[in-house]
Formats: structure tokens, sequence, C-alpha cells
């Protein structure tokens, strides 16, 4: 266990829409510079772009 855990990545190599869908529970768009995410675990996040 602790080989392959050393040895595997937390990166994505592509999009993957479904992971996406099931972890994000809604985005608000608040304005042109701010947008909020709620994951499904109940945790938000407020983006400034």
């Amino acid at each position: 266990m602790d080989a392959f855990i050393s040895q595997s990545t937390c990166q994505i190599p592509e999009f993957d829409n479904d992971l996406v869908r099931r972890l994000i529970a809604s985005v608000k768009v608040v304005s042109a510079e701010k947008q909020i995410i709620q994951f499904q675990s109940g945790v938000v996040m407020e983006q400034e772009i």
C-alpha cells in the first residue's frame, strides 16, 4: 500500500466531467469578478476572477 501511495499522484491527466458533477453541488456567479462554488460536502469557496 505504501509503495502504491508513494508512486501515485493527485493530478488528473484530463478533465473528468463525471467527477466534477459528483464533487460540485452548485456554482453561483455573483458578479463579473466573483463566483461562489459549493461542493457536495458542504464546503463553500469564493473565487475572484
